[in-house]
């Protein structure tokens, strides 16, 4: 994942990081929107509408077993494809899940902040 745009509450994050994704569709931004994230496998990852709405494509917010319980419930989903990982190397990726997390709080706070506009 590349992180695009400093000045948004997304701003405080490493340029280059690791999320989770599982989705199959992109789309493509509204007008007036400020683009935020994008990776090898989708250009629109993130982006702000306004001081007031945030827009992810991949997931800060996941452990290993939020994502077992998605391998269970949506196996048809996984299906081959450059990016798509098998759900044994998902699984194994508990440092992953560790590092991102931090990133999900970072954002939040940084939107919650007093001097976020309103």
């Amino acid at each position: 994942m590349r992180h695009l745009q400093e000045g948004s509450v997304a701003g405080g994050l490493p340029h280059t990081f690791t999320a989770f994704h599982w989705h199959g569709e992109t789309f493509d931004l509204p007008a007036g929107a400020v683009h935020l994230a994008e990776s090898d496998g989708c250009v629109n990852q993130a982006f702000e509408f306004g001081a007031k709405a945030l827009a992810l494509q991949f997931h800060l917010e996941v452990t290993r077993d939020s994502v077992a319980a998605l391998i269970r419930n949506c196996a048809a989903d996984i299906t081959p494809g450059p990016y798509v990982q098998s759900p044994q190397q998902m699984l194994a990726a508990a440092e992953a899940f560790a590092a991102i997390q931090p990133l999900l709080f970072q954002i939040l706070d940084r939107w919650a902040a007093p001097n976020h506009a309103q």
